[in-house]
């Protein structure tokens, strides 16, 4: 699962917005510049721009933007259809979304337009205390950092994700821990956005409607199971456009004798998926270019294939053979 978390500030929403229906570069930059630099956060960040997945993909759910109505949310990706009776939360409300870290250090941000009381009812319900993060935020508290109390829960899938939840009208973050909700909504010092592979993924990827970034990992019992690289995947677009797959690979230095863009276009036209899928049969119109100190990859979904090709990938380990030496996080 993609876990795709919540969005960027609602000063933000407007003015951000591409001509391609994506946000600008500056959206994902500035969800990376309220992500606090902590080891669990550099594991795994996912961005959506969901109002404008919302506006490319016609209103509904399942069109040709369909596969992104959830990214950003995380967790919740798993039970959206749920959230609204759990927490009173419109999940189609929110205008973006980002979330940051693996389990147990995962959690999200939502932004867009909320009934905030009708929220903080659903948490009294669960007979949640107001209490202050680290920071001196204040929140609302239904278990104690990182309980998992089954029993109550309303959301088992999602069963820690408001032990901590910090409302308002125009924003709302939740996660297992004070320590999470802070370290997404009230970083103080270095950011993801002031890391050199967040940095020079986001200037890569550009106006995307979606975004997932994935550093590399040795835990084959992680997300995408164990990849090498330092991968971020995107999507650019629009109602009424055809998707741009957008692949970034932030370069950790290019060897004597190396080209590093000849390997990737030879790996897109000749190698396979994991599941054996020649990638010729998922891409078209496949572009491999060195942009800054980054490797990347345009590309447009095969027929009958929607958004999201690159995300996926991500998910299922897809990409851990790219033969380059990507930089770490």
């Amino acid at each position: 699962m993609l876990a795709v978390a919540v969005a960027v500030t609602a000063a933000l929403t407007a003015g951000c917005s591409s001509d391609d229906g994506g946000s600008s570069s500056s959206g994902l930059e500035d969800a990376l510049g309220k992500t606090a630099d902590l080891p669990g956060n550099r594991v795994s960040f996912e961005y959506g721009d969901l109002k404008a997945v919302r506006d490319a993909n016609g209103g509904v759910l399942q069109g040709p933007y369909g596969p992104l109505t959830d990214a950003g949310l995380g967790d919740l990706a798993s039970v959206y259809q749920m959230v609204p009776e759990a927490y009173g939360i419109d999940l189609a409300k929110a205008d973006r979304a980002w979330s940051a870290g693996e389990p147990p250090d995962n959690g999200g941000v939502l932004e867009g337009s909320f009934d905030a009381a009708a929220v903080e009812g659903k948490l009294k319900g669960l007979n949640a205390k107001q209490d202050k993060t680290p920071s001196g935020a204040s929140v609302w508290r239904t278990a104690p950092d990182h309980e998992m109390g089954l029993q109550k829960a309303p959301l088992p899938a999602a069963v820690t994700q408001f032990n901590v939840a910090e409302v308002g009208s125009g924003r709302i973050v939740h996660g297992p821990s004070a320590a999470v909700v802070d370290g997404l909504a009230h970083a103080d010092g270095r950011t993801l956005a002031d890391v050199d592979a967040f940095k020079e993924s986001a200037a890569c990827l550009g106006d995307v409607l979606a975004a997932s970034l994935h550093a590399p990992s040795d835990d084959a019992g992680g997300r995408g199971g164990a990849h090498p690289v330092f991968t971020a995947a995107g999507v650019r677009g629009g109602k009424g456009k055809p998707a741009t797959e957008v692949l970034c690979v932030p370069l950790q230095g290019i060897a004597a004798g190396q080209d590093p863009v000849a390997a990737v276009k030879d790996f897109f036209a000749k190698q396979s998926t994991r599941s054996g899928a020649p990638w010729r049969q998922l891409l078209s119109d496949v572009k491999v270019e060195k942009t800054g100190n980054a490797i990347r990859v345009t590309a447009t979904p095969a027929a009958g294939r929607k958004a999201g090709v690159f995300r996926n990938a991500q998910v299922q380990g897809d990409l851990a053979d790219l033969p380059i030496a990507s930089g770490g996080s």
